[in-house]
């Protein structure tokens, strides 16, 4: 497992931005443009670098308009952030290891099947 440089990084990043457009995977973009710079075991670095854009998006929402407003049940949100902690990080490992097997076709099927329903569905 080689470290992933610099480079690598800055490239990786600035592919978080394609996200913005509707429709394209954040994590899958940035997993396939590590691979494009040559970083093969950059799975879990994709995870973690969306960590502070969940963060700010949490932030913009309880300051919206610059006023804090959580109309929330509270205890509703720490177990909410909770169960979503322990499957995002389940999901995290299934991803990983099919990153690191090179099975992502399975996650193409998943996407496949799961565009065909939205489809429907929208």
């Amino acid at each position: 497992n080689m470290p992933i440089t610099y480079k690598q990084a800055l490239f990786i990043g600035l592919s978080q931005g394609v996200a913005c457009f509707p429709g394209i995977s954040r994590s899958g973009t940035t997993i396939a443009v590590g691979r494009m710079c040559g970083a093969k075991d950059n799975a879990r670095y994709s995870f973690l670098i969306a960590i502070p854009i969940i963060i700010a998006s949490f932030l913009m929402e309880i300051f919206e308009g610059g006023v804090f407003e959580l109309s929330v049940n509270v205890w509703g949100l720490i177990v909410a952030m909770i169960l979503c902690t322990i499957i995002g990080l389940l999901c995290i490992k299934v991803m990983t290891n099919l990153v690191a097997k090179n099975r992502l076709i399975y996650f193409s099927y998943y996407l496949i099947v799961l565009s065909i329903v939205l489809i429907f569905l929208g």
